[in-house]
């Protein structure tokens, strides 16, 4: 994190820009703690304004305002137990210097990583039974009209589901890193492009989807 001009500002807090906007941290085990390190480098002795964490409630409208807590270079946090269910929080940036921060979390087993994503599109594939192209809906198997809006509903469901998964949770987590990020990490760059081609054949299904139920 820097301290860029065109950071977004935070009216709640004064102002104050932000530089990890706020969120709640995913893919982790229930109820499990979360530890951050973090060190200012470059950073002004006479700043205005120190680096800081800002914590809030999940009911945004509640009566519990949001609360700032200043983070010097070399700070060491904990959010425990249910915390991370039940607030979210964000950086906020100082006046000067970059920070460089260290984030320890207790990952959810079985999801989250390659092998998980890639063998789930992969049944996805595998386990299709209805298939839409130009307009046309066909089924790999003969069955009852009542069996078909059945299977058709799960089959919706599921692309919509792995096609918001893919996006959310890989794609957009990958390119907001920037491009060098891209080039330091060349074992990703096939996965990456993996994910994509397989977003983009999601896509244009669901867009047959839609045009089915325009015309319907």
């Amino acid at each position: 994190s820097s301290t860029k001009k065109d950071l977004k500002r935070e009216t709640l807090l004064g102002g104050r820009k932000i530089s990890v906007g706020w969120h709640r941290d995913s893919g982790l085990k229930d109820f499990s703690s979360i530890c951050v390190y973090q060190t200012i480098k470059g950073q002004e002795l006479s700043s205005s304004h120190d680096w800081g964490v800002a914590l809030r409630t999940t009911d945004h409208g509640g009566p519990t305002p949001p609360l700032v807590v200043p983070l010097p270079s070399g700070s060491l946090y904990y959010m425990l137990d249910d915390f991370n269910h039940n607030h979210e929080h964000a950086v906020l940036a100082g006046s000067s210097g970059s920070r460089y921060s260290s984030t320890h979390r207790v990952a959810r087993e079985g999801q989250g990583t390659w092998q998980y994503i890639r063998d789930k599109i992969a049944s996805y594939k595998l386990d299709r039974q209805v298939h839409v192209q130009s307009g046309v809906i066909t089924f790999s198997t003969s069955m009852p009209l009542k069996r078909r809006r059945d299977v058709y509903k799960k089959y919706v469901r599921q692309m919509l589901s792995l096609q918001v998964e893919i996006e959310f949770e890989w794609l957009r987590q990958w390119y907001v890193q920037g491009k060098l990020h891209n080039t330091l990490h060349l074992y990703w760059q096939k996965p990456i492009q993996e994910l994509c081609d397989a977003y983009c054949q999601l896509e244009s299904s669901s867009n047959e989807v839609m045009a089915i139920l325009e015309e319907a």
